[in-house]
């Protein structure tokens, strides 16, 4: 299970820092292309946030292209996320 750091105490949204930590897994391949991300009420038990911070973070993850909703199935990392293809632009 995916886990992090979160600060109630920093200036930046709990939100912000669950999108910023996924965000690095994502684009360092930890979590990996088609890989299943944890179900928002599990991530949010394991990091004792509220299912609306996951659900605010997997949103805008979903809504730059990080990752992708499968209807009925959960929330999956993109094939192509925007950072796999800068580099691939950049080393052509």
């Amino acid at each position: 299970m995916f886990t992090c750091t979160l600060d109630s105490a920093s200036r930046t949204t709990l939100t912000d820092q669950l999108y910023n930590a996924l965000r690095e897994e994502i684009c360092s391949g930890r979590i990996g292309a088609g890989e299943k991300m944890p179900s928002k009420r599990q991530l949010a038990e394991h990091l004792h946030v509220s299912t609306a911070t996951v659900e605010a973070a997997y949103g805008r993850l979903a809504s730059e292209g990080y990752c992708e909703s499968r209807p009925r199935s959960g929330m999956y990392v993109s094939s192509e996320t925007p950072h796999a293809a800068q580099v691939r632009h950049a080393e052509s």
